[in-house]
């Protein structure tokens, strides 16, 4: 599989997201992991600044709005960019938060 670079957010301000996790990392970081809607390509964003789950959207620290559709859940393309993006940045562990962050009674941020 090939990992591209994406458009900034100006080009890009919001992206529906589906079968999608919240990872977290060991300095507390928070990112999406899930698969675009439109195309259904892999997708990991910033790091989260804030998550409404009443809502279903969470905005990440390059601006960008992320809508989530759907109950969280696997996809293995985007488990392949978020192990790339994982080896490119020097992270060595991770953990799912998803259950634990989706089921908050408040938004984080």
């Amino acid at each position: 599989m090939t990992i591209w670079k994406v458009d900034g957010v100006v080009g890009e301000p919001e992206i529906v997201l589906v079968r999608w996790r919240i990872l977290e990392l060991e300095g507390g970081d928070r990112h999406l992991v899930g698969a675009r809607e439109d195309n259904f390509t892999g997708r990991v964003s910033t790091a989260i600044t804030t998550f409404d789950p009443s809502r279903m959207m969470a905005t990440t620290r390059s601006g960008r709005t992320y809508q989530l559709r759907g109950a969280p859940g696997y996809n293995a393309d985007a488990q392949y960019v978020w192990e790339q993006w994982c080896l490119g940045n020097g992270v060595r562990k991770s953990s799912d938060v998803t259950t634990a962050v989706y089921a908050e009674p408040k938004s984080i941020g």
